[in-house]
């Protein structure tokens, strides 16, 4: 049986950038998938990024990184040079400052390029740093895009190399990447050629892994939540007995416990069964949701986990935590989240 591909940590890179928002054009309202938006854009020799909101260049020689964050992160065959691209939320040079100053840590440093040059469509902005320890010796090069008429829009994007031979894999980043029609920060209708079902993902939630193509997650200041959704056969065996199974392995953690217990619920000609699991000792709820549709024996198993970001600092005691976790405001943040999960979870549909 095809077992559902729960959610995956990825490890914090040193070269991160951080995400905040787009505004561009959302899905939804079209009737159409952010796929098929895009695919009506690109040019040949153009890919689309992981939320589809940026198309850029397809360089010889690289390949997805799946070690990267990033809107697009791309690696050499060798694995040796990497880079990774982003949306900024508003100003460029916070990215030159705080790369410098992870670069400081490393060793010394030197500029070796700087410079900013206006094209027809965009200003692009960049620089190369020869960074050198006791241990290794390396390129960074940070660059920004900021595309004429999407003021308050800048594009990131750095990159670690062995050699400034890549400068002009840098460039080629810097002079094609571009925003696409489709908006992160609306509704969004999600399709995949591996899947067969399609889901609404709300404003702001983000794919998480290229290669899961259901796999979402959203960061606010106050919490984490991830969303992994995959289909499955009910003939290739007892689904129930599976959810039962991926629950009890939870519940395997001492300080686990039940909030909701196989909760049963019809949303049209789809059935949604639910387990929920809290913890006694940390701000995280887990949910399992099964969905069946009538007169199909097709299923989708879904994993959520919601995680409340608390103040390790303002927490000294055990009492300290449980107020924590039991306050209105966890609750809340808790609540909104499964709204969030319960509106994405009834959008989808089998094609």
């Amino acid at each position: 049986m095809k077992k559902p591909i729960l959610f995956i940590i990825i490890s914090e890179i040193l070269l991160f950038i951080v995400v905040l928002s787009s505004s561009l054009l959302g899905g939804i309202s079209t009737g159409k998938s952010v796929q098929e938006i895009v695919a009506n854009e690109l040019n040949e020799g153009e890919l689309a990024s992981i939320n589809y909101v940026l198309k850029y260049p397809e360089i010889d020689g690289y390949e997805d990184s799946p070690e990267l964050y990033g809107e697009m992160s791309i690696q050499n065959n060798e694995k040796e040079a990497m880079f990774s691209v982003d949306i900024l939320d508003d100003n460029s040079s916070d990215i030159f400052a705080g790369q410098e100053a992870i670069f400081s840590k490393l060793g010394n440093y030197e500029i070796v390029v700087d410079e900013t040059k206006e094209l027809s469509d965009r200003t692009i902005t960049k620089k190369i740093y020869n960074i050198k320890s006791d241990f290794t010796e390396f390129y960074a090069m940070v660059g920004t895009i900021n595309i004429k008429g999407k003021d308050n829009k800048t594009i990131g994007v750095i990159g670690n190399t062995p050699s400034i031979d890549s400068e002009d894999d840098f460039d080629k980043i810097l002079n094609s990447t571009n925003f696409t029609k489709v908006l992160l920060d609306s509704e969004r209708l999600f399709d995949s050629e591996e899947e067969i079902f399609t889901m609404s993902v709300l404003p702001n939630w983000k794919r998480l892994e290229r290669s899961l193509p259901f796999s979402f997650y959203n960061e606010t200041d106050k919490n984490v939540t991830y969303f992994v959704a995959s289909s499955g056969d009910k003939t290739e065996g007892d689904i129930f007995a599976l959810m039962k199974e991926y629950q009890d392995e939870l519940l395997l953690e001492k300080t686990a416990y039940l909030v909701e217990d196989s909760k049963v619920r019809n949303v049209g000609e789809k059935t949604i069964t639910t387990s929920m699991i809290s913890y006694k000792d940390s701000p995280v709820t887990n949910i399992i949701s099964l969905v069946e549709f009538k007169d199909s024996n097709i299923f989708i198993l879904l994993r959520s986990d919601i995680i409340v970001k608390v103040d390790p600092l303002q927490i000294q005691t055990e009492e300290q935590l449980t107020e924590v976790l039991n306050s209105e405001d966890t609750k809340n943040i808790v609540n909104s989240e499964i709204e969030d999960i319960n509106y994405m979870l009834e959008s989808i549909k089998l094609k």
